[in-house]
């Protein structure tokens, strides 16, 4: 009966977007509105600045192309819990990659 959306704010640019200056298709302008209006959707006050930049496409990427940076982009209990529970097909590395050059090799011989 009483629920609410918090709406985090992002970073666009230099600009922090929240509910004032979200841009909303014209079809859903008057539902907005009244959702607004009613409170049904409120504005997170209380955000670290700092994180407005990381989005959880970047990460999921991140996650799937076993680039380590994701686990900067996350809460480190965000980051335990993925691990443990191997989500979004996040996979520890257990082996080293390593190149052979044959050429070398072989000319070494």
């Amino acid at each position: 009966k009483d629920v609410r959306l918090y709406l985090y704010p992002y970073k666009f640019g230099t600009e922090v977007i929240n509910s004032n200056n979200l841009i909303v298709p014209d079809h859903l302008e008057f539902l907005f509105k009244h959702l607004i209006d009613n409170r049904k959707v409120v504005d997170y006050e209380h955000y670290d600045e700092s994180i407005l930049h990381i989005f959880s496409n970047k990460v999921l990427n991140k996650i799937k192309e076993n680039d380590p940076a994701w686990e900067k982009m996350v809460p480190p209990i965000v980051c335990r819990i993925i691990k443990a529970n191997n989500l979004f097909n996040w996979k520890e590395k257990k082996f080293k990659k390593v190149v052979i050059n044959f050429e070398k090799l072989s000319n070494e011989n």
